[in-house]
């Protein structure tokens, strides 16, 4: 992946092994309460139509037309960071047909007349009361906001449901946005980095970037939260700080300590102990954080939380470090393959702003000898079902 330095980072992925083109721009911005519901609405009205295209039939039909290409625009919680992603795909051979389908999008949204926010607002309103409804994922996120509830992390990027109703001029919003972001691009497929950046030129001339500094989460104390829903099956999940360190001998730590049938979470929590139903970790590098899921009966939380507890005190022996750093290369290697991976990635490296690209990841994951983290439980949050005795 070459990086070229101008108003934008535009970063170029020149190869032939991706069965089509992907372009995508992404636009950053702070994770604030205050904006972060306009944000995830603008996911859902900017794909509707432009000022050529002014109804989404039309703009389906200049897609259709583009080799059957797909729009694709996200709102995605990326640490203390909101981005959002507007990608377009298509098969080989309508490169620039893509560069201009997406300017149009980009340059001159469809959102003076509010015609479709008022049903894309219907839709938030009812994914935002119905996230519930996967208790794992639900169980994720209120750990996070739990564990972040002072800082940018612990805001849901789905937006806040009492702001709905008063987002007016859209359109006014989106242009501050669009003038005021970190801008990403990237550019992925048969295209030389001169060519992405001369059709960049073409159809992008007037984007601008500011750069916007991340701040570190702040240290949270110890806490348990416990909230009820329908169900008996209880979906527990623990946030855990992973303190000072290498954030590659983090991801080597998460691979022996609760990845796959021969973690230690698994062996010690589940096969030693039968307490849940299932159990895994995830390192999020963004948060410094690790989560445990598990799916428990509440009669065991305390033992649970005991026998994890202990688990994060005892250092890993070197056949587990050996075995962690072989799969975490791998899962590295793996992303190459895969266009949209490949920008997550990038998009998280620079964030951290050291440039790291997938090769040198993985020679930072080679090179961890041992592990010298103090990992701490920060929240334990359960989504249990009626109240029980005892």
């Amino acid at each position: 992946m070459k990086l070229i330095r101008d108003r934008v980072n535009l970063y170029v992925e020149q190869n032939d092994k991706f069965k089509g083109f992907y372009l995508c721009i992404c636009l950053h911005q702070p994770l604030k309460e205050e904006t972060v519901t306009k944000n995830r609405l603008l996911s859902l009205v900017l794909g509707c139509a432009c000022e050529k295209y002014k109804t989404q039939t039309s703009l389906n039909t200049a897609l259709a037309e583009c080799d059957g290409a797909q729009l694709r625009i996200e709102s995605v919680k990326k640490g203390d960071r909101i981005i959002l992603q507007l990608l377009i795909a298509a098969p080989k051979g309508s490169e620039e047909e893509q560069f201009r389908l997406l300017s149009e999008v980009v340059n001159k949204p469809y959102l003076k007349a509010d015609d479709f926010a008022v049903s894309r607002k219907k839709h938030l309103k009812n994914l935002i009361e119905n996230k519930i409804a996967d208790k794992k994922h639900y169980a994720l996120d209120r750990c996070i906001e739990l564990m972040f509830e002072k800082t940018g992390f612990g805001i849901d990027g789905d937006g806040i449901l009492g702001d709905l109703c008063g987002i007016k001029d859209l359109y006014g919003y989106y242009r501050s946005l669009f003038e005021n972001s970190k801008i990403d691009v990237f550019v992925l497929g048969n295209m030389s980095p001169e060519r992405a950046e001369e059709l960049f030129n073409k159809y992008f001339p007037e984007m601008k970037s500011i750069e916007i500094k991340s701040g570190k989460a702040a240290a949270s104390e110890y806490k348990k939260v416990i909230e009820r829903t329908e169900g008996d099956r209880a979906k527990l999940c623990i946030g855990v700080d992973m303190g000072e360190g290498s954030r590659f001998e983090k991801m080597v730590f998460n691979e022996f300590f609760g990845v796959g049938g021969s973690s230690r979470l698994f062996e010690k929590v589940r096969e030693e102990n039968g307490l849940c139903y299932y159990i895994s970790s995830t390192f999020y590098s963004l948060y410094n954080a690790m989560f445990i899921q598990a799916g428990i009966d509440e009669k065991d939380l305390e033992k649970t939380i005991g026998i994890i507890s202990k688990q994060l005190e005892i250092p890993p022996t070197e056949e587990e470090i050996k075995r962690a750093k072989r799969s975490a290369a791998d899962s590295l290697r793996i992303i190459e393959d895969y266009p949209t991976a490949l920008m997550d990635f990038y998009l998280t490296q620079g964030i951290f702003e050291d440039g790291v690209s997938v090769e040198e990841a993985i020679e930072k994951i080679e090179q961890v000898e041992k592990i010298t983290l103090r990992p701490k439980i920060s929240v334990v949050y359960l989504l249990g079902g009626e109240k029980i005795d005892g």
